[in-house]
């Protein structure tokens, strides 16, 4: 994708531009201003934050499916490691697997919601110290 093509830049896109006065501003394309096929110094948009600037690269985008398929991979591979400092697995967040491992019976979990906030706050005091 050429920045520098008026056909390669699309509403939508999340682009690096350059403004007038030096800067690189990261953003999504909101209006197109360059009314010319191409240009040498990219193209001129207006990004949904307001600023303006010639289109210095255009970054791809990822599909949602794409996404999806990125963070099974990233479970299934977590699977494989040990717990430790940066990872933790939680058997239930609903339902208190020790009650019904010795009875059969498959109950609320009630102290789940709170042990799985009171791990996700240790995670994040812990990334403080690292």
């Amino acid at each position: 994708m050429d920045p520098k093509k008026l056909s390669d830049v699309i509403k939508g896109d999340f682009v690096t531009i350059k403004t007038d006065s030096g800067k690189l501003i990261e953003g999504v394309v909101d209006v197109i201003l360059t009314k010319v096929h191409m240009h040498q110094l990219g193209i001129k948009v207006r990004l949904e934050s307001g600023d303006e600037g010639r289109t210095q690269k255009i970054h791809p985008t990822v599909s949602e499916r794409q996404k999806d398929l990125n963070l099974i991979n990233e479970f299934n591979s977590n699977l494989k490691l040990d717990e430790g400092t940066t990872l933790e697995f939680k058997a239930s967040f609903l339902y208190d697997l020790d009650t019904f491992e010795k009875n059969g019976e498959l109950s609320l979990f009630e102290k789940g919601p709170h042990s799985v906030a009171k791990t996700i706050a240790a995670f994040a005091n812990q990334r403080a110290y690292l």
